[in-house]
């Protein structure tokens, strides 16, 4: 369960020189030490001890307050999603809500972490809401989540707004997908896969979005996955239709690991004799499916699913 010797705060309004909150013992029956602060008024984000005392808890019950920092306050955030400060889960958990829109900045920023590990990830605000589906990467046991929200003073800087704690259920270890400051530049959101290390079959399915309001979304047409397994590489085209990507690619090289990346094409204003493309995302999958299928399947320059390719093949399958 949680450390008994962690700590949780709380931060409680004060109004009319008054203030009122009734808090849980997040850890069950014991003994607690009770601080009450009050913000000092030499010193910014600081807080002077005003009363400590100790209470015995006799109840068993273990229940975890979800509680808000004066930086999640001011920017309204809620979780409408998570009810406890405590919770169980399983591979996934819901992380959505409310806050105020900001000039600063159009993200939050979510935190994972468990033991030395720890992955971080900016999630899209849209219409002062925003929602996602965070892994809970580093196997079974007590993940701590942190939302983090803008600071309004800083640009690209984050304060924390919350934390919660999840018990995760699974024993499944699931690897962090890589985010590159392209993904942002290019306002790509990547739905699914939302964890690298996932198994297929020949296939896997890759889709998301583009922020219509993003540098060059309107010239964004196609995105571009390159799958990679020893020295062997393949390029598959996804192609873009009304600012969202749906499709699948091939694990053409037979079992074991492979290497892909997410990539949006360089966009020009002068037409040039190369082309380029930028990585906005990369993680790993194993194929588990036993064959090879490099010169079998459809590729880039080489659709043999096309029906002229077919009807050839077949016109000579009769020669014979």
């Amino acid at each position: 369960m949680i450390d008994s010797n962690s700590v949780q705060e709380y931060y409680i309004p004060i109004k009319n020189g008054q203030f009122s909150d009734k808090i849980h013992f997040y850890n069950g029956e014991g003994k607690y030490s009770v601080h009450v602060m009050l913000p000092a008024t030499d010193r910014e984000n600081y807080y002077y001890d005003l009363s400590t005392f100790e209470v015995v808890n006799v109840n068993p019950i273990k229940q975890r307050d979800l509680t808000y920092t004066p930086f999640a306050q001011e920017a309204q955030l809620t979780l409408d999603t998570i009810k406890s400060g405590f919770m169980s889960g399983k591979e996934l958990i819901t992380v959505g809500g409310t806050i105020k829109e900001q000039t600063s900045s159009k993200n939050i920023m979510i935190e994972v972490k468990k033991d030395s590990n720890q992955w971080k990830h900016e999630i899209s605000i849209k219409n002062g809401k925003f929602s996602y589906e965070v892994p809970l990467f580093y196997g079974k046991g007590i993940h701590q989540i942190n939302v983090l929200v803008p600071d309004q003073q800083r640009e690209n800087y984050y304060q924390y707004g919350t934390t919660l704690f999840v018990d995760n259920q699974s024993d499944r270890t699931m690897k962090p997908i890589e985010y590159y400051r392209t993904y942002e530049e290019r306002g790509i959101t990547l739905n699914t896969p939302q964890f690298g290390g996932d198994q297929a079959k020949l296939t896997y399915h890759i889709k998301g979005q583009i922020d219509p309001n993003a540098k060059f979304a309107k010239e964004t047409t196609h995105i571009y996955v390159k799958t990679k397994k020893g020295n062997d590489e393949a390029l598959d085209i996804i192609p873009v239709k009304h600012f969202n990507f749906d499709d699948s690619i091939y694990l053409r090289f037979g079992p074991g690991e492979y290497e892909v990346s997410i990539n949006v094409p360089e966009i020009k204003e002068e037409k040039s004799n190369y082309f380029r493309y930028f990585s906005v995302a990369s993680f790993s999958v194993e194929n588990m499916a036993n064959e090879d299928k490099r010169d079998l399947l459809p590729s880039r320059g080489i659709p043999s699913d096309d029906p002229k390719i077919i009807n050839l093949s077949q016109f000579h399958n009769c020669s014979f």
